[in-house]
Protein backbone atom coordinates (compact mmCIF):
# COMPACT_ATOMS: atom_id res chain seq x y z
CA UNK A 1 0.00 0.00 0.00
CA UNK A 2 1.62 3.72 -0.34
CA UNK A 3 2.28 5.43 2.27
CA UNK A 4 0.11 8.62 3.09
CA UNK A 5 1.68 11.93 4.89
CA UNK A 6 -0.40 13.75 7.11
CA UNK A 7 0.58 16.73 8.60
CA UNK A 8 -0.51 16.55 12.58
CA UNK A 9 -2.14 19.26 14.10
CA UNK A 10 -1.54 19.97 17.96
CA UNK A 11 -1.15 22.27 20.54
CA UNK A 12 1.52 23.57 22.65
CA UNK A 13 0.92 20.60 24.97
CA UNK A 14 1.62 17.89 22.51
CA UNK A 15 -2.71 17.35 22.40
CA UNK A 16 -3.35 15.62 18.93
CA UNK A 17 -5.89 18.17 17.22
CA UNK A 18 -9.61 16.93 16.30
CA UNK A 19 -8.95 17.81 12.66
CA UNK A 20 -5.46 15.50 12.55
CA UNK A 21 -7.38 11.96 13.75
CA UNK A 22 -10.33 13.25 10.44
CA UNK A 23 -7.76 13.03 8.63
CA UNK A 24 -5.81 9.99 9.88
CA UNK A 25 -9.17 8.65 9.39
CA UNK A 26 -9.94 9.23 5.66
CA UNK A 27 -6.06 8.45 4.80
CA UNK A 28 -6.90 5.08 5.73
CA UNK A 29 -8.64 4.77 2.91
CA UNK A 30 -5.97 5.63 0.28
CA UNK A 31 -3.22 3.76 1.87
CA UNK A 32 -1.31 3.98 5.15
CA UNK A 33 -1.10 6.65 6.94
CA UNK A 34 1.73 8.33 8.32
CA UNK A 35 1.76 11.51 10.37
CA UNK A 36 4.50 14.57 10.31
CA UNK A 37 4.83 16.57 13.35
CA UNK A 38 6.85 19.40 13.68
CA UNK A 39 7.93 20.04 17.17
CA UNK A 40 8.31 18.66 20.67
CA UNK A 41 5.69 16.51 22.11
CA UNK A 42 5.37 13.58 19.64
CA UNK A 43 6.36 10.83 21.70
CA UNK A 44 3.35 11.26 23.91
CA UNK A 45 0.60 11.32 20.83
CA UNK A 46 2.44 8.75 19.18
CA UNK A 47 -0.27 6.35 20.75
CA UNK A 48 -2.79 8.38 19.80
CA UNK A 49 -1.74 9.20 16.54
CA UNK A 50 -1.29 5.10 16.38
CA UNK A 51 -5.08 4.36 17.42
CA UNK A 52 -6.27 6.30 14.58
CA UNK A 53 -4.10 4.38 12.21
CA UNK A 54 -0.93 6.21 12.08
CA UNK A 55 1.56 3.53 10.63
CA UNK A 56 4.71 5.87 11.09
CA UNK A 57 5.42 9.12 12.93
CA UNK A 58 8.26 11.50 11.41
CA UNK A 59 9.18 13.90 13.96
CA UNK A 60 11.20 17.00 13.01
CA UNK A 61 11.50 18.45 16.84
CA UNK A 62 15.68 19.61 16.70
CA UNK A 63 16.31 22.77 18.56
CA UNK A 64 18.06 23.76 15.13
CA UNK A 65 14.55 24.56 14.17
CA UNK A 66 14.04 27.27 15.96
CA UNK A 67 17.16 29.11 15.68
CA UNK A 68 16.44 30.53 12.08
CA UNK A 69 16.91 34.23 11.59
CA UNK A 70 14.51 34.76 8.81
CA UNK A 71 12.09 32.92 6.77
CA UNK A 72 11.41 34.58 3.53
CA UNK A 73 9.11 33.27 1.04
CA UNK A 74 7.32 34.76 -2.54
CA UNK A 75 5.20 37.45 -2.11
CA UNK A 76 2.28 35.75 -4.59
CA UNK A 77 -1.23 35.19 -3.47
CA UNK A 78 -0.28 31.53 -2.19
CA UNK A 79 3.20 32.59 -0.77
CA UNK A 80 1.30 35.22 1.96
CA UNK A 81 -0.88 32.51 2.31
CA UNK A 82 1.53 30.25 3.43
CA UNK A 83 3.28 33.24 5.31
CA UNK A 84 0.52 34.21 7.16
CA UNK A 85 -0.45 30.77 8.68
CA UNK A 86 3.13 29.88 9.77
CA UNK A 87 3.18 32.97 11.38
CA UNK A 88 0.37 32.24 13.17
CA UNK A 89 1.79 28.79 13.77
CA UNK A 90 4.71 29.85 14.60
CA UNK A 91 3.56 32.51 16.92
CA UNK A 92 5.90 35.06 14.85
CA UNK A 93 6.02 38.25 13.19
CA UNK A 94 5.14 38.85 9.50
CA UNK A 95 6.20 41.13 6.73
CA UNK A 96 4.08 41.24 3.31
CA UNK A 97 4.87 43.43 0.39
CA UNK A 98 8.85 43.38 1.33
CA UNK A 99 10.90 45.11 -1.61
CA UNK A 100 14.29 44.92 0.13
CA UNK A 101 15.67 42.49 2.72
CA UNK A 102 18.54 43.77 5.08
CA UNK A 103 20.76 42.90 8.13
CA UNK A 104 19.57 44.93 10.94
CA UNK A 105 21.26 45.41 14.12
CA UNK A 106 19.39 41.84 15.76
CA UNK A 107 16.79 41.41 12.95
CA UNK A 108 16.37 41.47 9.16
CA UNK A 109 14.94 44.31 7.93
CA UNK A 110 12.04 44.81 5.41
CA UNK A 111 11.58 47.58 3.17
CA UNK A 112 8.27 48.19 2.10
CA UNK A 113 7.12 51.17 -0.97
CA UNK A 114 4.25 53.12 -0.34
CA UNK A 115 2.02 55.62 -3.04
CA UNK A 116 3.93 54.03 -5.90
CA UNK A 117 7.40 54.26 -4.22
CA UNK A 118 7.32 57.54 -3.76
CA UNK A 119 7.66 56.76 0.24
CA UNK A 120 9.45 54.14 1.58
CA UNK A 121 9.33 52.58 4.85
CA UNK A 122 11.63 50.12 6.82
CA UNK A 123 10.19 47.72 9.26
CA UNK A 124 11.13 44.75 11.57
CA UNK A 125 9.23 41.94 13.53
CA UNK A 126 9.38 42.06 16.95
CA UNK A 127 8.34 38.41 17.52
CA UNK A 128 9.23 35.12 17.26
CA UNK A 129 11.59 34.50 13.35
CA UNK A 130 10.37 36.81 11.14
CA UNK A 131 8.19 35.68 8.14
CA UNK A 132 9.08 37.62 5.12
CA UNK A 133 6.76 37.82 1.87
CA UNK A 134 9.48 39.29 -0.89
CA UNK A 135 7.57 40.19 -4.13
CA UNK A 136 9.07 38.88 -6.67
CA UNK A 137 11.17 41.16 -9.80
CA UNK A 138 12.42 43.31 -6.97
CA UNK A 139 15.51 41.56 -6.16
CA UNK A 140 18.78 40.89 -8.96
CA UNK A 141 19.20 37.49 -9.29
CA UNK A 142 22.42 36.46 -8.68
CA UNK A 143 24.52 32.95 -8.20
CA UNK A 144 26.33 32.19 -5.35
CA UNK A 145 29.82 30.92 -5.26
CA UNK A 146 31.02 27.42 -6.20
CA UNK A 147 30.83 25.16 -2.85
CA UNK A 148 30.54 21.44 -3.08
CA UNK A 149 26.73 20.38 -3.15
CA UNK A 150 25.60 19.21 0.19
CA UNK A 151 25.10 15.57 1.07
CA UNK A 152 24.64 12.93 3.29
CA UNK A 153 28.33 13.83 4.95
CA UNK A 154 28.28 17.04 4.77
CA UNK A 155 26.48 20.19 4.80
CA UNK A 156 25.20 22.28 7.91
CA UNK A 157 25.35 21.44 11.09
CA UNK A 158 22.69 22.48 12.57
CA UNK A 159 21.46 19.31 14.64
CA UNK A 160 20.33 17.48 11.74
CA UNK A 161 22.92 16.37 8.49
CA UNK A 162 20.81 16.17 5.52
CA UNK A 163 17.70 18.43 3.82
CA UNK A 164 15.35 15.24 3.84
CA UNK A 165 15.80 15.19 7.80
CA UNK A 166 14.48 18.29 8.65
CA UNK A 167 11.05 17.40 7.17
CA UNK A 168 11.04 13.34 7.74
CA UNK A 169 13.29 13.88 11.70
CA UNK A 170 13.33 10.30 13.00
CA UNK A 171 11.37 7.22 12.66
CA UNK A 172 9.27 7.42 16.25
CA UNK A 173 7.29 5.14 15.97
CA UNK A 174 6.27 1.66 13.49
CA UNK A 175 3.36 -0.68 13.87
CA UNK A 176 4.24 -3.95 12.29
CA UNK A 177 1.73 -4.66 9.06
CA UNK A 178 -1.14 -7.15 9.49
Amino acid sequence: MAEILVLAEHDADGGVKKVTLELLTAARRLGEPAAVWAGPGAEAAQERLAEYGAFRVYVADSPALTEYVAAPVAGTGEGKEIAGRLAIKTNSGILTDVIDLTAGDSRPVGTHANFGGAITVHATVRKGTPIVALLAKVTERAPAQKRRPPGPDRGPDRGLRWARYRVAGRLLYHRAAR
